[in-house]
């Protein structure tokens, strides 16, 4: 990572997404747990313009509800997660973790990184098509020969095509 210059206490160090130093983000998200005001908001009064202008955006952008969770709901769901992605454990390290949901109905799943998250779009959110793609590299792990016995195997329980 990059040291640039905190614009907030004018130190150099490695920034966060706020261009902030880490003990100028760890103050002010002191002062928001603490619901001091910060720019004016409280932490709660932040969260919540977060998630609605998160709600239009999305609802614009696919034509679909999205749910948003409250502040409280959202640290109750990290805490359960233990900050890490709740697909493959990575930490969030500092890191938004995303906030997972149904296309179908809006309500959050759970919390995952950006990688997860993407992956599962790519699988449509189908859990078929993830065991599909989760035999596939079972069976290509030393590699394409594994497909000769499974392509041939006519067994019942047993693909002859995919």
């Amino acid at each position: 990572m990059d040291e640039t210059r905190c614009t907030k206490c004018g130190k150099v160090a490695v920034l966060s997404k706020q261009r902030w130093c880490p003990s100028c983000l760890e103050e002010h998200m002191e002062d928001m747990r603490a619901g001091r005001r910060v720019n004016g908001l409280t932490e709660e009064e932040v969260q919540h313009r977060k998630a609605e202008e998160a709600r239009r955006h999305y609802a614009k952008k696919h034509g679909e509800p999205f749910v948003p969770l409250s502040f409280d709901e959202r640290e109750a769901l990290y805490d359960l997660a233990n900050n890490r992605c709740m697909i493959c454990g990575q930490p969030s390290n500092g890191r938004e973790l995303a906030q997972d949901h149904s296309h179908k109905n809006g309500l959050t799943r759970g919390v995952v990184c950006t990688n997860c998250n993407v992956g599962l779009g790519y699988f449509k959110d189908d859990p078929e098509l993830l065991e599909r793609a989760a035999e596939y590299l079972r069976l290509t792990k030393n590699g394409y020969q594994g497909l000769t016995h499974y392509f041939l195997d006519t067994r019942p329980g047993h693909r002859t095509s995919l």
